[in-house]
C-alpha cells in the first residue's frame, strides 16, 4: 500500500494518489514528497463527485481510441504541509505549477486523472485536462 510512501517528484503524484486513495477505500491517505529544499506531507481525500466532459485519446498497444463522454468524476482534494529543517523557511508545494486549492478529477472506473485544477501564483485558477492516456 502506497500510503506513507516517499515520492521524489511531485508529478509522480498523478500516478500514485489515485491508487493510494483506491487502496485506502477512499479514506484520506498521506504520501511524503521531496521538494527542492525539503519534505512535504501530502494528504489526499475524496471530496465528492462532479460532472465532467472528457475528450482524450486512449492508447493500448497499437490501438488508439478517442474517448469523448460526460462522466461523474471522483474529486480528490490535495492538501500539503511543508516540513522544513530547523531554521529554514518553508518552500511552497507545487504540482505542475499549481500551489493551492489542488483538486484531482478521476475516472470512477479506471482512476485515470482526467483533470488537475488549482491556483498558480498570480495567474489564478488553472485547469489541466488529460489529452492522451497510454495503458497496458
Amino acid at each position: 500500500r502506497p500510503d506513507g510512501a516517499a515520492v521524489s517528484d511531485p508529478a509522480l503524484l498523478l500516478a500514485l494518489l489515485p491508487r493510494a486513495l483506491a487502496e485506502a477505500n477512499d479514506q484520506p491517505c498521506t504520501l511524503w514528497v521531496f521538494g527542492r529544499r525539503h519534505l512535504h506531507r501530502v494528504t489526499v481525500r475524496a471530496a465528492g463527485t462532479e460532472p465532467l466532459e472528457v475528450d482524450y485519446r486512449r492508447r493500448s498497444g497499437e490501438l488508439e481510441t478517442p474517448v469523448r463522454a460526460r462522466i461523474e468524476a471522483v474529486v480528490c482534494a490535495v492538501t500539503t504541509t511543508p516540513l522544513p529543517a530547523a531554521g529554514q523557511s518553508p518552500e511552497p508545494f507545487s504540482l505542475l505549477g499549481l500551489q493551492r486549492d489542488i483538486r484531482l478529477f478521476l475516472d470512477p472506473d479506471s482512476r485515470l486523472p482526467l483533470r488537475v485544477r488549482g491556483t498558480a501564483g498570480l495567474v489564478g485558477t488553472i485547469e489541466l485536462d488529460l489529452q492522451q492516456a497510454v495503458v497496458d
